[in-house]
């Protein structure tokens, strides 16, 4: 209640205005207690927050600042989708489709840390392409969210050597 009240505040103060808002730069990053679409589990295990449940409330708590800011007229809304030396594509598609990204305007990378564009670029087109992959259903569903069947930086391609993303 206390995080929708804030978002609340924040979509009152822009009100009519023209705004870009980009949602929590490295909010998806990481999540509390969040296993990843590769079984991973997430290093941020905070006690005070119920392993069972932490997660979909973040979630939850994602999706309703998406609908909260883009309900403003005027207001362009963005996920954060990381960059590319941090999670894999599809990990990072899996995320954003969680958090609502189908209904915001788009998600950005590389807002809090530094990698080349060229890489960016890489990394933006694979996580767009693969919220695509794994939310279309226009082959009889058979791909839907499968994410962890999307290239990324981590496979095929070697992440320390750019000249094998290609392989993606």
């Amino acid at each position: 209640s206390e995080y929708q009240a804030w978002i609340d505040g924040l979509a009152a103060g822009i009100g009519n205005a023209k705004a870009v808002v980009l949602v929590e730069p490295d909010g998806l990053g990481i999540i509390p207690h969040y296993t990843s679409i590769t079984g991973a589990t997430e290093w941020c295990q905070p006690a005070e927050l119920d392993p069972a449940t932490a997660a979909n409330d973040r979630f939850v708590q994602l999706n309703y600042a998406v609908d909260a800011l883009t309900a403003l007229p005027n207001t362009a809304v963005y996920l954060d989708g990381t960059h590319s030396a941090w999670l894999g594509s599809g990990d990072m598609a899996h995320r954003l489709v969680l958090a609502g990204v189908e209904r915001a305007d788009g998600f950005f990378v590389n807002v809090s840390n530094y990698e080349r564009t060229e890489r960016l670029e890489k990394y933006g087109t694979w996580v767009a392409k693969c919220i695509h992959y794994g939310t279309n259903d226009a082959e009889g569903g058979w791909r839907l969210g499968h994410f962890h069947w999307c290239a990324s930086q981590y496979y095929p391609a070697d992440p320390k050597d750019f000249s094998t993303r290609v392989l993606t």
